[in-house]
């Protein structure tokens, strides 16, 4: 999903674990859209991202997330001339 109100890249746990990413940072909490406070696991930074012809470097924070595995910040279209 790409969310135009995102500032940052988001990843799910799940999708984290199954690629092997590997996390820095230490847990800590993060405020979405000023409702729910999540449990900020880690975060991923120069992550290799491919999406057909596009490919760059993104960093990644990672959450706990029910609905989606990636959310992808609104400057990702820029970047990607999308």
């Amino acid at each position: 999903m790409v969310e135009c109100r995102a500032i940052r890249n988001f990843l799910s746990v799940k999708e984290a674990t199954q690629l092997g990413l590997t996390l820095s940072g230490e847990d800590s909490h993060i405020k979405v859209n000023n409702l729910a406070t999540f449990t900020l696991i880690g975060v991923t930074q120069g992550t290799q991202l491919r999406l057909r012809a596009w490919e760059r470097q993104v960093d990644f924070m990672i959450l706990p997330m029910d609905d989606f595995d990636v959310v992808l910040e609104i400057g990702f279209l820029t970047k990607a001339h999308a």
